[in-house]
């Protein structure tokens, strides 16, 4: 029997499934496709990295054994909504810093019947962060055309940046009236003993940090 063609139809999909396969590793969105199971039957690498996984080892597990429970059922939830109403479910969580948008897809059997979901997720995490920001800024303006009181502004001010550096500690340091010393205007995380220490500290090289960083 002639197989020829059969077999060139073959090599056609393998050839087709590689250079999909190559296009969602070189995504930097995770991309999954499981069953109404839960069960990952296809996916990219970068869905695996967000579980410290490879994509081999999730292919024929269940996605909700590598998730919190609650978040598991949650998730789970969502799932079955797209199973049972066949159309599209978007949302956004967050988990460990980490804000993730996910959308969810019916797939479509030849018969109609939806089996599987393709699900995918975005990191917007720097969008949020961007999105705090600007609330804080907004913020800020307001305290300041209300009239708001000096250090009532300036803890608004380092809540700005300390939203954008999370390892950061901030504070404001005002001049005296002769310019030749520090005076604490605001902090909000930094110890009290600290803030004291610098109150009142001469600007000059050699006078602390801070004193050399004014001077500076």
């Amino acid at each position: 029997i002639d197989i020829t063609e059969r077999k060139l139809a073959e090599e056609a999909i393998r050839e087709s499934n590689e250079v999909l396969r190559a296009i969602l590793n070189a995504s930097t969105e995770s991309v999954f496709v499981m069953d109404s199971n839960g069960i990952v039957l296809a996916g990219n690498e970068m869905t695996a990295s967000r579980f410290g996984k490879k994509i081999a080892d999730m292919i024929g597990a269940n996605i909700y054994d590598f998730l919190p429970t609650d978040v598991a059922e949650a998730r789970k939830k969502r799932a079955d909504n797209v199973f049972r109403e066949r159309k599209p479910v978007h949302f956004e969580d967050e988990r460990f810093g980490v804000w993730i948008e996910n959308s969810l897809y019916p797939i479509f059997e030849s018969d109609g019947q939806v089996k599987r979901i393709a699900v995918y997720g975005r990191d917007i995490t720097e969008r949020k962060r961007a999105e705090s920001r600007d609330r804080k800024r907004t913020h800020a303006f307001e305290l300041l055309a209300k009239g708001a009181s000096l250090s009532t502004v300036l803890e608004a001010i380092i809540a700005i940046i300390e939203n954008d550096f999370e390892d950061v500690l901030c504070s404001i340091l005002l001049l005296d009236e002769s310019k030749q010393h520090l005076l604490h205007g605001a902090a909000l995380r930094l110890p009290e003993f600290f803030n004291q220490a610098i109150h009142g500290q001469e600007i000059g090289m050699g006078n602390g940090s801070c004193g050399t960083a004014a001077y500076t």
